[in-house]
């Protein structure tokens, strides 16, 4: 009897391993791929080894710009957000924010991410906002950005390629995420570096 139980906990263990890796490759192999403009959060201490934590241009949202259906005062942290992104010129950039998973027009993603607060501070001038912000931001009350988690801010680069990262960074060069999206769910796939877009 204790050989069964044994038996079954490592086969249910092996089980939960092949679906999470067999969602990962759905996605990918599925999935319509989109390219974001990214940055390290940290420009001064961006890499732990060949490591490297990213934000990019649909990290911080302006909710004055875009589409939405949330207010401070009806969201918890860490609640479900779906935000669609439309490809403007190549890039993709934020035009909705709901917590009720929206339709997709033509042209356009939907993504799942995570609600991570609402702030006033400006993101980096580094990664650029779908339309310009304005000098004096009227708060009126209502917040100017909503922070949103993906799970795609964690990238571990091949081995031995962090410093190669870190001085393209430091020439200024630009980074772009290599994306897959399946049914909201996303993958970062790979980095791009380019002198522009």
């Amino acid at each position: 009897m204790r050989r069964f139980a044994f038996i079954a906990v490592v086969a249910l263990q092996v089980i939960v391993l092949l679906l999470m890796a067999g969602s990962r490759a759905v996605i990918v192999s599925s999935g319509q791929e989109i390219l974001l403009k990214a940055e390290p959060d940290d420009p001064r201490h961006p890499f732990m080894g060949d490591y490297v934590r990213l934000s990019y241009n649909i990290s911080n949202i302006d909710v004055r710009l875009v589409s939405t259906d949330i207010a401070e005062e009806n969201i918890d942290y860490g609640s479900k957000v779906y935000v669609v992104v439309e490809d403007q010129q190549g890039l993709y950039h934020a035009v909705g924010l709901y917590q009720k998973e929206p339709a997709a027009a033509t042209g356009q993603v939907v993504l799942q991410g995570r609600y991570d607060g609402f702030h006033y501070q400006e993101p980096s001038a580094r990664v650029p906002l779908a339309a310009p912000l304005e000098k004096d931001p009227d708060r009126d009350g209502r917040p100017k950005f909503a922070r949103i988690e993906y799970g795609l801010e964690e990238y571990y680069l091949p081995e031995g390629k962090g410093l190669e990262l870190e001085q393209t960074l430091r020439e200024q060069k630009n980074l772009y995420a290599r994306v897959k999206v399946w049914r909201g769910d996303s993958v970062l796939t790979g980095l791009v570096q380019a002198e522009s877009f």
